[in-house]
């Protein structure tokens, strides 16, 4: 999931060329509506997630539960 303080998105397939021009389209958005990165978490043990952002040039920031489930998730972040 992407987010920033007040945008979200939902899952995304790792392996999918749609989620890369996704995730794309999203970072240009938020460039041009001058945040200054973006923020997403993914589900600890999911080595293809983190494998996929790691390649868009995200990094662990930190590791948290998420607020839905409670589940232990990596939280990624990358500026622009």
């Amino acid at each position: 999931m992407i987010f920033t303080p007040r945008t979200w998105t939902g899952r995304c397939s790792p392996n999918s060329p749609v989620c890369r021009r996704l995730a794309t389209a999203l970072e240009d958005r938020f460039r041009a509506e001058g945040r200054p990165g973006a923020r997403l978490a993914v589900l600890e043990g999911n080595t293809r997630a983190m494998s996929f952002w790691t390649s868009l040039g995200y990094e662990v920031i930190d590791h948290r539960r998420d607020q839905g489930m409670g589940r232990e998730c990596a939280v990624m972040q990358k500026g622009f």
